[in-house]
């Protein structure tokens, strides 16, 4: 059987990203430091729910407070609402890792470690659980990638530049509790089902769209705005308002999709329901937007934390998109893309903490990447015609790489600060080996 580079690329990078995730935490202690920060809170339901059927959390002051206390990585997710104590991260993530909590509970039974929720096997399994979903999302990006008609050498190198070239290997091996690798997945496979369901109209595909967008949404509910980037994924307005009129026609599979869209989000609102008695809980009181105030350039160009300085395979793949995209036939489709990526960045720089705390790069904007993949795809497509667009193609992607991967070793050893980066600090570390 012979294996497009596509596939190889994807298997191979996840290959990497698995063994440099074993070498990170598979020795002494190092996987007690797995879910760092807002992590701790993502998983924290699991064990709540299925181990000490606490939604108050107060298992943690005997687990983390005590048994697995690192004051470097203890982080406080708990919150008071009214009477009670409440989570205040929702639970979308600790959705996706279901499957490998339940894994890694009989890994811990049958290993004879501790089943409470918090021994190595339990760790271990958050970071494979984010190697699945990036495997899943790669496989996706892949499949949709392939519906736009990108060759197989295109799709092989925008795959692997992105993977490793962006923040995505970073939440991917380094904070694999984090969202960021779970929501890009999920919108891999949100776009996948609608293109697919264009072209072919088979009412699964236009259900499981809607279904995974709503355990997006579960996952960080600002994932909503995702659905201004539909039309730029269809063609444009007028294919995407003649798939609207037609389900009309089709009463039904409009119900099923909407039902299967509120799945995940009704199941946050319910664990809030009982934990608290109130439908609709705001878990962020004293956190907000300030929409007047967006730090549009600092949040993309800043020394602080600018997405397009520390992975600047942001800024070329949307220069190589847009420039291979403006063309008649295509055109029509483009200004949904320059839509969304405004409210995009308006809605994250408007954010009171719009650095994100501590992340690598503008970590919010990874959610999104698989639109940033198309576009660095369609660049490619349009510049490897000739030899000598395809030998710069491969020069400027292989030096971004190099780029990233090295911040990111700085970002690791805190080179790079994790909060309090400026010019001069940047410039005295840049290209510093630690």
């Amino acid at each position: 059987m012979k294996y497009s580079g596509a596939f190889i690329s994807r298997i191979v990078g996840v290959l990497i990203c698995l063994l440099v995730f074993l070498n990170l935490n598979g020795g002494k202690n190092h996987w007690q430091g797995i879910p760092e920060a807002d992590a701790r809170g993502y998983y924290a339901w699991l064990p709540a729910i299925f181990i000490y059927q606490d939604l108050h959390f107060s298992f943690m002051d005997s687990l983390e407070g005590k048994k697995y206390f690192n004051e470097n990585l203890y982080y406080e997710y708990r919150i008071g609402f009214q009477d009670k104590v409440i989570n205040k991260y929702f639970a979308g993530t600790a959705f996706v890792q279901i499957p490998f909590f339940g894994l890694a509970h009989l890994w811990a039974i049958i290993g004879g470690y501790d089943a409470d929720g918090y021994s190595k096997p339990y760790m271990m399994m958050i970071g494979i659980a984010a190697l699945f979903w990036l495997m899943l999302g790669l496989f996706w990006t892949d499949r949709l990638l392939g519906l736009f008609e990108l060759s197989d050498t295109t799709r092989a190198l925008a795959i692997s530049a992105f993977l490793f070239g962006s923040n995505l290997f970073y939440y991917a091996v380094i904070e694999p509790g984090m969202s960021h690798v779970y929501s890009f997945a999920l919108f891999a496979g949100v776009f996948y089902f609608l293109k697919k369901y264009q072209l072919q109209k088979t009412k699964h595909y236009w259900i499981g769209a809607w279904i995974v967008f709503g355990l997006a949404v579960a996952v960080r509910p600002i994932n909503l705005i995702a659905v201004l980037a539909f039309p730029f994924i269809l063609g444009g307005w007028q294919t995407s308002l003649s798939i609207l009129q037609g389900l009309v026609h089709k009463p039904l599979l409009f119900i099923y999709s909407f039902l299967g869209f509120m799945i995940f989000p009704f199941a946050q609102l319910f664990l809030h329901f009982l934990q608290t008695g109130v439908w609709g809980v705001r878990s962020y009181p004293n956190e907000t937007f300030d929409f007047w105030h967006p730090q549009f350039f600092a949040i993309l160009f800043s020394y602080k934390k600018g997405l397009f300085l520390y992975t600047p395979i942001y800024l070329l793949s949307l220069l190589l998109g847009v420039y291979a995209l403006w063309k008649p036939g295509k055109i029509k489709a483009l200004p949904w893309f320059f839509l969304f990526w405004f409210v995009q960045v308006w809605m994250f720089s408007s954010w009171w903490c719009w650095w994100y705390g501590g992340s690598f790069s503008g970590r919010p904007f990874l959610d999104f990447g698989i639109l940033i993949i198309l576009l660095l795809a369609s660049g490619i497509e349009h510049f490897k015609r000739t030899i000598w667009g395809k030998s710069m193609m491969f020069f400027i992607l292989f030096i971004l790489v190099i780029f990233c991967q090295f911040q990111i070793y700085q970002y690791r050893y805190y080179l790079i600060h994790w909060e309090e980066m400026n010019r001069d600090k940047y410039w005295e570390v840049f290209l510093k080996i630690p």
